[in-house]
């Protein structure tokens, strides 16, 4: 039994168990660990009063969630269009995104060239067919329309 536990009962002990492994593996947040507690049928009053526990204790940090998914997907080569898009699919409030996640941030930019760089290669020919499908894979990978413009159009 760890630490965070306050009442033990045999479905306490399992939600806990289940948590445990589940954060184990990964880093999760409050709103997915929650969903996948729910989806195991346990008791929703009991994996509130869990996930309650596990935030005071520290096991469980939507800041620290929303700082390794942001570092994790922007090395994959993602914008911040995308991770935002994909940290409030997550449950992560709006807050705690815009304090980790600024458009205005000078590495996006560098981030979009070297994406760019890598997936097309040096510009060679300035064709609007060229330019075009280099705007539509940024704005796919989430970088913002503003950023694709000024670095495909000039």
């Amino acid at each position: 039994m760890t630490e965070v536990s306050e009442a033990s009962t045999p479905v306490t002990d399992d939600i806990e168990q289940a948590a445990i492994r589940l954060l184990a593996v990964r880093e999760h947040s409050k709103a997915e660990l929650a969903r996948k507690l729910e989806s195991r049928d346990f008791p929703s009053e009991e994996i509130s009063a869990l996930l309650k526990q596990f935030e005071t204790a520290g096991y469980l940090d939507d800041h620290r969630y929303t700082e390794l998914y942001l570092e994790m997907r922007a090395r994959k080569g993602f914008g911040p269009c995308k991770i935002r898009q994909e940290l409030l699919e997550k449950g992560i409030a709006p807050d705690i995104i815009s304090d980790w996640v600024d458009d205005r941030d000078p590495r996006w930019r560098e981030q979009m060239a070297e994406v760019a760089l890598q997936k097309f290669g040096v510009l060679t020919e300035r064709t609007q067919k060229e330019l075009g499908r280099r705007a539509r894979f940024l704005e796919y990978r989430g970088f913002p329309t503003y950023l694709i413009g000024d670095f495909v159009f000039s």
